[in-house]
């Protein structure tokens, strides 16, 4: 096999097995302003398409039209890469060959290292959670083991916050997973649509969105304990994002969700110092000095979202090109345009051996965190 060929091989290999191993990066957006073969050092950024949101105007009647109104720009978000991670793996001459001959073959080597990669790219999505201030479920009960009302909740939260109906995705750990798949509602072939929920155990389509199940689904968990007793310290004007709370007992942290006695929506603390909360949305009411304030225990975060809420990028990882430091080594990368992963594959001559090293760059962030809600358990 042609080591062109060789290292095309791995890294396809490579790109499939994190297509299969993890959803995240799938359902995310990773549209940008620029080729995501450009290289990129980590600290950079890369701005990340967000599409623009349009304005009605009055129809008046008349002899002319008026004049044409240029759509809006799309705007961007800036995405720090702050990610960098590399496997090492070896593959002996059996396995090259095997690679050579049978296309199907993935040495067990490089299938465990790409989804160590994928493993932590989906993680790093998922843990853009602590901004999400939607909240449906009961903190410290697993949904959907009796009923469907979990993601019923969640449809409305979302719809409320004037996400859009479609392509709408919930991504569940093992758990939840599970009791959703024993539901009736769902396992009914008849009524779901498609056979694949009795027959594989996997459901596709249902009440609105599109269902995953992830093994990096994170937990939120307060390591002071639940926030108790906390009331506002001072009134609080509707618009507000920032307040300051007392008398209460187990220190609150960023990713927290509360509320406040007498508004019905849940808030994220979004930032901490000292007794100075900032926190997302923006209120709607207005707040009394000494509301006394509710926090949610530690839960499981599911999340159901639509694809905009947040932004992935990976780009190839720039590197000197001087030949000195080349002897011995050969490069190559690989962009994914399903995934938006770039993968990097070193292969270099070492001490009686090969050594082959994939790594790769990226960043994420939540963009938007009305287009999501968590679905606790």
């Amino acid at each position: 096999m042609a080591l062109a060929d060789l290292y095309g091989k791995i890294l396809a290999l490579g790109v499939d097995v994190i297509r299969k191993h993890t959803v995240m990066p799938l359902l995310v957006n990773h549209a940008s302003n620029e080729d995501g073969a450009t290289a990129h050092s980590r600290g950079g950024t890369v701005e990340v398409i967000v599409p623009p949101e349009f304005q009605t105007r009055d129809v008046v009647p008349g002899s002319t039209p008026p004049p044409s109104q240029a759509a809006p720009a799309p705007t961007t978000v800036p995405v720090p890469l702050d990610y960098w991670k590399e496997v090492n793996f070896p593959l002996t001459e059996r396995d090259i060959a095997l690679m050579e001959n049978n296309a199907a073959y993935v040495p067990m080597f490089l299938a465990n290292a790409a989804a160590a990669v994928a493993d932590d790219i989906s993680e790093s999505i998922l843990q853009q959670y602590t901004g999400v201030y939607g909240y449906a479920g009961t903190a410290g009960t697993t949904p959907f083991a009796t009923s469907q009302v979990e993601i019923q909740a969640a449809k409305q939260i979302l719809t409320e916050q004037r996400a859009p109906k479609q392509m709408r995705q919930v991504v569940l750990d093992t758990s939840a997973y599970g009791n959703a798949v024993g539901l009736e509602a769902f396992r009914s072939a008849l009524q779901y649509g498609s056979p694949e929920v009795v027959r594989e155990g996997e459901l596709i389509r249902a009440y609105g969105f599109d269902w995953h199940e992830d093994l990096n689904v994170q937990d939120h968990r307060n390591p002071n304990g639940t926030p108790v007793n906390w009331q506002l310290n001072g009134a609080r004007p509707a618009g507000s994002t920032t307040a300051t709370i007392d008398t209460g007992s187990n220190a609150p942290i960023v990713g927290d969700i509360f509320s406040v006695a007498g508004d019905p929506q849940t808030y994220a603390v979004t930032a901490i110092a000292g007794n100075n909360l900032t926190f997302a949305p923006r209120t709607t009411l207005a707040w009394a000095d000494n509301a006394a304030l509710t926090f949610r225990p530690a839960h499981t975060v599911n999340l159901a979202f639509h694809p905009m809420a947040f932004a992935f990028v990976s780009r190839p990882n720039a590197q000197l090109m001087l030949p000195e430091l080349r002897q011995g080594k050969v490069v190559s990368t690989w962009v994914d345009d399903m995934t938006g992963v770039a993968l990097k594959l070193v292969i270099q001559d070492e001490y009686h051996q090969t050594g082959f090293y994939l790594s790769c760059l990226w960043g994420t962030e939540l963009v938007d965190a009305r287009l999501v809600t968590r679905v606790a358990g």
